[in-house]
């Protein structure tokens, strides 16, 4: 468990309550809550919730065996590496076609070690996230504003949306790190060209095989 865990359950309540009051209440019109609701698009509960379920269990679990994958295809590309002792045209098409097959063998390899990569750095996108959060939970749970929600003031309406903006600056923070992270680019093996049989020498020589 992180800390983000143990605040999870009096932070998610309290919000409970913030998002009941700017439901029914909602804030003033110049309120900083207003322009986070436009561009998280969820009530600040709502928001927080999606975070509390990120976790990065299954993403190390698929980096790692999609890392025991590329270790296949490191021993495939190996044996199309070993010399082969044939000579003449059916020789020289075998290598151009061996060529080729180890190409793709090693774009496919990359792709999946981009792959591996891509869920380590969502992994830690995902701790960033949740210790982010848990910070800024930790500070609305012990405020004003809470005991202010809880016990239903005069100003619980205000401070619901001083405590709503708080944690959808820290969601909105939360989607642009995660947009930030770089998309991978097109598969390598479809970047690679594939040198062509047709320029293979053809079959009408005289071939020679040693043993």
């Amino acid at each position: 468990m992180d800390a983000l865990d143990h605040l999870a359950g009096p932070g998610l309540e309290l919000l409970d309550r913030v998002d009941d009051l700017l439901v029914r209440a909602g804030a003033p019109d110049d309120h900083a809550i207003w322009p986070l609701l436009r561009r998280v698009r969820a009530l600040p509960g709502e928001a927080a919730a999606a975070v509390v379920a990120l976790s990065r269990g299954p993403l190390d679990v698929a980096a790692r065996d999609v890392r025991l994958l590329v270790r296949g295809y490191d021993e495939v590309r190996g044996a199309l590496s070993t010399p082969v002792a044939w000579e003449g045209a059916a020789g020289d098409a075998f290598a151009t076609h061996r060529a080729g097959l180890a190409d793709g063998v090693v774009a496919a390899g990359d792709d999946l070690a981009a792959i591996a990569a891509t869920a380590d750095e969502v992994a830690e996108w995902i701790d960033r996230s949740r210790r982010g959060l848990a910070a800024v939970l930790g500070e609305v749970i012990a405020s004003a504003e809470a005991v202010e929600v809880v016990s239903g003031s005069t100003g619980a309406a205000s401070a619901a949306a001083t405590i709503g903006a708080c944690v959808l600056a820290a969601v909105d923070t939360v989607i642009d790190d995660g947009d930030a992270i770089p998309r991978r680019a097109a598969p390598a093996g479809a970047a690679r060209a594939t040198r062509a049989a047709a320029g293979s020498p053809g079959y009408d020589r005289t071939t020679r095989v040693r043993f």
